[in-house]
């Protein structure tokens, strides 16, 4: 039986890969190669719908991370330590 960790390391995986990998790359191509009236739109929702799935499995992430203890909690100023 898997640890719940091991779930949200799986999530994670999964929901970051969809997103960079096939979500937002099909949005450029959608609007580099199609040339029908709704390629704008079509390519926006594609790439909003990559970047919620950006911000879920970032969530996931620092869930993650306090789970295993490597952040013990997520104030403002650990947000500013990332930059």
């Amino acid at each position: 039986m898997e640890s719940e960790s091991t779930k949200y390391q799986k999530a994670h995986g999964i929901v970051m890969s969809f997103a960079f990998v096939i979500l937002m790359p099909l949005g450029v191509l959608l609007v580099r190669t199609f040339t029908f009236s709704g390629t704008v739109l079509l390519h926006a929702c594609c790439q909003l719908f990559s970047f919620f799935l950006v911000l879920v499995g970032l969530a996931l992430g620092i869930k993650l991370g306090e789970m295993k203890h490597k952040v013990s909690s997520f104030p403002s100023n650990d947000i500013l330590r990332l930059f």
